[in-house]
């Protein structure tokens, strides 16, 4: 079905601001100190890319975990990148009602109104646990977190400055086949031979 063109500015602002995110820094990484922090957009790049290859290992609809993935943190370019957790440690709980009406006003400028039903739909139930598909997403981007401490330390930084993340994946990542996958990382990440 042929979405009517929409004044030619709104997908303009809506291209200036998912390009904040090649450009906004994730919080945690800076905080630690983190040379060359990860922005949201390499954050998110890795969780599509992985969400992609991993959906159909899962059992899920690779497009619907995909379009999550892509999704799923782009109110920060408004918002920031909150921390709410560190370690194994809740820092703070995110409301999603502010973020939910952002994307509203953004999908209806674009007036495209069923692209913010598909986000509401998949996106708002993100989160540990709420759906099979959030409960994913959620455990692939932990599994993103501990990919980036893991190239960190590629890189040069001490694990002792990426042990927190790994921890946070550890006491996340429930699922079979994340879990191997985690625990091949952190046994390549044991064994010095990389």
């Amino acid at each position: 079905m042929k979405t009517k063109l929409v004044n030619p500015k709104r997908i303009v602002d809506f291209m200036i601001l998912a390009g904040k995110l090649k450009w906004l820094k994730r919080t945690g990484w800076i905080n630690a100190k983190m040379p060359d922090p990860e922005t949201v957009a390499e954050h998110t790049f890795r969780v599509t890319i992985l969400s992609r290859i991993l959906a159909p290992l899962l059992g899920l609809d690779v497009e619907k975990l995909t379009i999550m993935a892509i999704f799923h943190d782009f109110a920060e370019g408004i918002f920031g990148d909150p921390i709410l957790e560190s370690g194994r440690r809740k820092v703070r709980e995110y409301s999603w009602k502010d973020e939910s009406k952002f994307m509203e006003k953004v999908f209806k400028d674009l007036n495209m109104p069923n692209l913010y039903l598909e986000w509401k739909e998949n996106i708002l139930e993100n989160g540990p646990q709420q759906t099979i598909y959030s409960d994913s997403l959620y455990q692939i981007g932990k599994l993103a977190n501990a990919w980036q401490a893991f190239e960190y330390e590629l890189r040069g930084v001490p694990k002792e400055k990426t042990n927190e993340f790994w921890e946070n994946s550890l006491e996340h990542i429930k699922i079979p086949v994340l879990r191997k996958i985690l625990n091949s990382l952190i046994q390549l990440r044991g064994s010095g031979k990389i």
